[in-house]
């Protein structure tokens, strides 16, 4: 599947705990722009629910899953925020690349990366998911999730910035916003 799809997309990227979902929400809502997160449109297809241990089984099929999820439910005309990822787990507790199809695939208009200090999502994924990573896997994923983005963004010809943390999201509004514009006056 590598049609691109002409969706209006900013692509929000982080590993599991950054807060790219809670970001997501307050841009949202600051900038009335829709929000999605990938899993949650991979769920609406799927029946089967994303593990607690957030390993996936098959990171190819639930992209494909995402890709038919997006056509169905976002349209051509707005603007979306899309929070997900660029690197998964996979079964072996691997670091792996999402497939560069599915960035192609969704025709993004640019990328955002969350990242934080490593023992701060740690602590989240506790919290919330009642799991525990050992340091040394969050530092190679958060890593290898910022490298394969910037690298996605480079490919794409799509502007990449990383922000630090939910403080930085005046910059991020600013950032966002400079997308919104460029696109508008294209």
């Amino acid at each position: 599947m590598s049609v691109a799809f002409d969706k209006k997309v900013i692509f929000v990227g982080g590993i599991h705990g950054v807060g790219k979902t809670t970001l997501c929400r307050k841009i949202s809502k600051t900038l009335s722009l829709k929000h999605y997160s990938a899993s949650d449109l991979i769920l609406k297809l799927k029946s089967e629910n994303i593990e607690k241990d957030k390993k996936v089984k098959n990171i190819r099929l639930n992209q494909n899953i995402l890709l038919e999820s997006i056509t169905r439910y976002l349209n051509n005309e707005e603007y979306y925020l899309l929070d997900g990822h660029f690197c998964l787990l996979n079964s072996n507790e691997d670091v792996t690349e999402i497939p560069l199809d599915t960035f192609k695939s969704l025709g993004l208009k640019a990328i955002v990366v969350l990242v934080d200090k490593e023992c701060e999502i740690i602590k989240r994924l506790a919290n919330r998911d009642s799991n525990s990573y050992p340091i040394k896997l969050i530092e190679e994923f958060q890593k290898k999730e910022v490298l394969y983005a910037q690298k996605v963004a480079k490919i794409l010809g799509v502007r990449c910035e990383i922000f630090k943390g939910i403080s930085d999201i005046d910059e991020m509004l600013i950032f966002i916003n400079s997308i919104l514009e460029e696109q508008d006056n294209v």
